[in-house]
């Protein structure tokens, strides 16, 4: 007995050295300076943020409070079929967040290694008792990018008419314009940490910890948690209201300390329909708890009565080391391809001598900073009518396009170029009519949308290159297959482009899509190019190899005076349109 004490407490010990990765994963926080009031911001508001350590902390503890019923089970192992795919599942899923630097992956590898070392230990009895708190731990993988960032703007769409809405009941005149709050004395817009998607998923998870905590049953746990997704939303929306109202709201700590009082307003909430919902929902009382029987015997497959709990353990510690060996000994994978695309350079090679073209503000190019490992923003217009005389009319069939080009950052899973903003030329853009068309050069369909903000009205295009749906797309971030020997060789664009029209007339939309689609041609030309200058390069023919230790010596890599060597996030080159930049 004093031997299994030893061996479970290095199994803690070997476990946190495995899984420190994922203790200590911020796919957000570690890219600004840390202080306390971001620290609180990022892990309480900002979507794709997780918080592991607290999560695991919290399953944890969840496990402490049912130790009464696990200890209790019989002491006899499930089956050894039953046991060893799990925790292969577990070391293989470690294996591959190893090799793709994808720490949050190891939570999914964390749940099947717990679930086979509770099979292991007490048979399936133990895995129905430690259920509950196992799939806890999945609320420490952050949500694919691609599908956060379609929930944010519908999110912050929705939040914008919540918010409006109570802004009219309480007697303050407003009008909402897509995210954009317009007073009579200032303009509101709801960002992404304001979208209420992080409120949501923690108010989520904290119904299922008082479903457990106060032993509630299936149907009342259902109900809280349903119940969980519209508080948080009503108390995101009171959020945004102490924002817009507060004078003082614009002070850092005093907006990051609003937000959290509105939290735990949510969580009161949330404890107070509880208890209305355990006054309606008597199953607590109709069915009392009993206690577990074990349960291991299926269909006559052999248990493991053989291996005794000193034994099981110290299988599970080999396992432990061995990943942990991994850690240490599998050399993780590098991008050896193109990093960057010379977009701005092949654009000013197809338009010179045609267009004319401008440098629109930057402050006007925000999603460059969150979505794209680079974006342009320009202004196109025939060449002579760049200056607009008096005597022009700008909305003549001649009238500037202005054109949107981001290139994604495939190797960062936590963006994403597949963001619904990309379609709008600023904020506070609503669609009055859309559709889709096809045109030739681009594979994929095209987006119009008749876009009206204030008293300006445009016609825009909007599509992705080298997309390969939405629901792939996320699978692909989700898993990091961008980060293995199963990346992309071209990078998702995308690509927007929007004319002004003057109204709503026939004419007016027919000379706007013309001007569009004649351009077209031109972005069509440009993404050509870019292909094609790519598969000529040998840093394609790299990207294909996997990174095995000594793969270099038999395929050697171009000298430096050949390739430049950026570091992973740096700009595109744009020295000439044939420049490429090679990552390490």
């Amino acid at each position: 007995m004093q031997n299994l004490k030893w061996v479970m407490g290095l199994n803690v010990v070997l476990g946190a050295l495995v899984y420190r990765g994922l203790l200590t994963f911020q796919p957000r926080i570690a890219t600004a300076k840390s202080t306390l009031a971001k620290d609180a911001e990022a892990y309480m508001f900002v979507p794709a943020e997780t918080a592991p350590l607290m999560i695991v902390l919290i399953s944890l503890w969840l496990l402490y409070h049912r130790r009464v019923e696990l200890f209790v089970l019989p002491k006899q192992g499930g089956p050894v079929w039953l046991v060893a795919p799990f925790l292969a599942i577990g070391v293989g899923i470690y294996t591959w967040a190893i090799y793709t630097k994808a720490a949050d992956l190891q939570a999914l590898s964390l749940i099947a290694n717990l679930v086979g070392c509770a099979i292991l230990w007490r048979g399936l009895a133990a895995v129905r008792v430690a259920l509950v708190p196992i799939l806890l731990l999945l609320f420490a993988v952050p949500l694919p990018s691609p599908v956060i960032a379609n929930l944010i703007w519908e999110f912050q769409l929705q939040t914008a008419v919540l918010a409006g809405w109570m802004l009219y009941v309480i007697g303050i005149p407003a009008v909402v314009s897509s995210e954009m709050i317009m007073l009579p004395i200032d303009t509101y817009q709801v960002i992404e940490n304001c979208s209420g998607l992080r409120s949501m998923q923690t108010l989520a998870m904290f119904s299922i910890l008082m479903t457990n905590l106060f032993d509630r049953g299936g149907l009342h746990g259902a109900a809280l948690f349903s119940l969980s997704i519209p508080i948080a939303f009503l108390m995101n929306g009171i959020r945004v209201i102490t924002l817009i109202l507060n004078p003082h709201s614009e002070i850092h700590s005093i907006h990051v300390a609003q937000g959290l009082v509105v939290l735990m307003g949510g969580l009161i909430a949330l404890y107070v329909v509880d208890g209305l919902l355990a006054q309606v929902i008597k199953s607590g009382d109709s069915a009392p708890a009993q206690p577990i029987k074990s349960s291991n015997s299926t269909s006559g497959a052999p248990l493991a009565p053989e291996l005794s709990p000193y034994s099981r353990a110290v299988a599970v510690a080999v396992i432990a080391a061995m990943m942990l060996g991994v850690q240490y000994l599998l050399p993780v994978w590098k991008y050896r391809g193109v990093a960057g695309l010379g977009v701005e350079q092949v654009l000013a090679e197809l338009t010179t001598g045609t267009w004319e073209s401008r440098d629109l503000p930057e402050a006007n190019n925000d999603l460059a900073k969150v979505s794209f490992r680079r974006a342009y923003r320009k202004e196109y217009s025939r060449q002579g009518l760049g200056g607009y005389s008096a005597s022009a009319n700008p909305f003549s069939a001649d009238a500037p396009i202005e054109v949107f080009w981001g290139v994604g950052e495939h190797l960062d899973r936590f963006r994403t170029p597949f963001s619904p903003k990309t379609a709008f030329p600023g904020r506070g853009w609503v669609v009055e009519d859309s559709g889709e068309i096809r045109l030739d050069g681009t594979e994929s369909m095209i987006t119009w949308r008749q876009l009206k903000s204030g008293t300006h009205r445009m016609i825009s295009y909007h599509w992705y290159e080298e997309s390969r749906g939405l629901l792939r797309e996320t699978l692909r971030s989700f898993l990091a297959l961008d980060r293995s020997p199963f990346a992309r060789e071209f990078p998702v664009m995308a690509i927007r482009m929007a004319t002004e029209i003057n109204e709503v007339t026939p004419s007016e939309l027919k000379n706007a899509h013309n001007r569009l689609t004649a351009f077209h041609g031109v972005v069509s030309a440009a993404v050509g190019l870019l292909k094609e200058q790519q598969r000529n390069t040998l840093q394609t023919e790299i990207s294909r190899f996997l990174n095995f230790p000594l793969w270099e010596r038999v395929f050697p890599l171009p000298t430096d005076g050949d390739l430049r060597i950026p570091s992973k996030f740096s700009g595109l080159v744009d020295s000439s349109p044939m420049a490429w930049a090679l990552h390490c």
